[in-house]
């Protein structure tokens, strides 16, 4: 039985897990051909000719496809694969990953060229699966499996866990595992002990953990192979203190070589992990601090543990620390979050020093329990990927396209790195600064494309001439230390 696995990136630094997750688990999953299934992967991203992709997919001839879906892959790889079995019928198309979380009744009767969807963690369901599939027998046996039968009724076989996470193969075990990708991906665990109603973790079972002399050796394999960053895949990092401090031990042994980038909840930072993080190696950690919103009664309408009080210490004392790339989020259209908290949310987050802000519109994802509570809240959302928050009852349409605007303005003024100490010293102190700025955006320019230094410093030097002429002699102190082009001297003679 041929296997094609479809590997669709949203671009190429990226590289799933899932094929070599599910594939280690099988005997011989070392070869690429694995007993009677002859396995071939297919790589490439959203942006590749949809055409040039499928006759890739025609050539391999294959009997069974597989792929996962989620957010930014969806659209591209459904098109494909409509499309293959407009010219392929007897090929049988399996489909797994985020999409599929929540009701996929729907969604086959929808795509009826999708032969079946597959529902959670499927390590130890894959072989059974192979083998259903291998002698055209009956799919009802296989745990988190979905499809449309031969009567045209709607088969749900609920959702599947693994019984034992820490005894599954590793993916770095299997010859699908891309080690050639500007980072690798590790899960030291698996499940959340939070219940944040808008994450896909939200409903997981108990955590599970691998031990510490595990992850080493699988640490030290990556490094020998040249890896430079790894990525730990777990919900939060430190949702068990002792067993962060272990992990960092661990970590810090590989300093210098590599980097490791790590999800920490700031509220939960006890005095031994502050001690222990302000003494490790400069650059080792690129730290994902989970904020969301500083107002508690967001938080506590999403269901997340930790108060804004506490987080907001938590990110004080890594920015302190000057060791770090730190980043911090923020989620428009959250339950409760108004335009104005944001707002101001995003100034506080601006004093903190910060090296990098993401502000996100909320995605109502597939299997999240906030979509159980969208008539409370009033929330309303693309009923398609992304699944993006259109309104709520705190804020509506229009704010919120203004806020994905800000989103914009904040990567390129902010997160660039040319101008954030700009905004770090005057958006705090200067309450209605982002929110006029922003308005000067949406009025004069365009932000589709990524723009250069001195059109973002021009831009904001001619807006501060306008509105905050006090400020114009800062800008030009941050234009000279970033040493950008003094024949482009910001305002200049330039039309913005």
């Amino acid at each position: 039985m041929r296997l094609l696995w479809l590997d669709i990136s949203a671009s190429y630094s990226h590289s799933s897990l899932a094929l070599p997750a599910l594939h280690s688990q099988l005997s011989g999953s070392n070869e690429s051909e694995t007993k009677e299934y002859l396995f071939t992967v297919s790589r490439f991203t959203i942006k590749k000719d949809p055409f040039k992709a499928l006759n890739e997919i025609l050539i391999c001839n294959p009997d069974v496809v597989f792929a996962t879906l989620w957010l930014f892959n969806s659209d591209f790889t459904l098109r494909i694969l409509r499309e293959l079995k407009t010219l392929r019928s007897n090929v049988k198309i399996i489909l797994g990953g985020p999409e599929f979380l929540g009701d996929n009744h729907i969604f086959l009767t929808d795509n009826n060229f999708v032969d079946a969807v597959f529902r959670g963690e499927g390590e130890e369901q894959f072989s059974l699966l192979l083998a259903a599939l291998n002698s055209s027998s009956e799919l009802i046996k296989i745990k988190g499996l979905c499809y449309i039968n031969s009567k045209g009724n709607y088969v749900d076989n609920g959702i599947a866990y693994v019984s034992s996470f820490s005894s599954l193969n590793y993916p770095e075990t299997s010859t699908f595992f891309n080690w050639e990708k500007p980072f690798i991906q590790i899960e030291t665990s698996r499940g959340c002990f939070n219940h944040c109603s808008f994450c896909v973790s939200s409903a997981c079972r108990k955590i599970e953990n691998i031990s510490a002399d595990e992850i080493r050796n699988r640490v030290e394999n990556a490094c020998q192979k040249g890896v430079k960053n790894i990525r730990i895949l777990d919900r939060t990092f430190n949702a068990d203190s002792t067993r962060a401090l272990k992990l960092l031990d661990v970590f810090s042994s590989f300093s210098n070589k590599i980097c490791f980038h790590v999800e920490l909840h700031p509220a939960m930072l006890s005095p031994a992990l502050r001690e222990k993080i302000s003494s490790l190696p400069k650059d080792l950690l690129h730290i994902e601090a989970g904020i969301q919103s500083l107002d508690d009664a967001v938080l506590k309408a999403c269901k997340r543990k930790g108060n804004s009080k506490e987080s907001l210490d938590g990110l004080r004392f890594l920015t302190s620390l000057n060791k770090f790339t730190i980043h911090a989020d923020l989620i428009a259209g959250l339950p409760l979050y108004t335009y104005d908290k944001l707002l101001e949310d995003l100034n506080t987050l601006i004093s903190t020093g910060v090296d990098e802000i993401q502000l996100e519109l909320l995605k109502v994802l597939p299997g999240t329990s906030i979509r159980d509570d969208c008539d409370k809240y009033g929330i309303r959302y693309s009923s398609v990927p992304d699944y993006k928050v259109l309104e709520t009852s705190s804020v509506n349409s229009m704010d919120l396209y203004r806020l994905s605007i800000l989103s914009k303005i904040i990567d390129q003024w902010y997160n660039k790195g040319y101008f954030k100490n700009f905004l770090f010293k005057v958006a705090p102190a200067n309450k209605n600064f982002i929110n006029d700025f922003l308005s000067y955006i949406l009025d004069k320019t365009s932000l589709d494309n990524t723009i250069s230094p001195e059109k973002r410093g021009s831009i904001l030097y001619n807006f501060c001439l306008k509105n905050h002429s006090d400020l114009t002699p800062l800008i030009k102190e941050c234009w000279n230390e970033q040493g950008l082009s003094p024949k482009k001297y910001p305002g200049g003679d330039q039309n913005d």
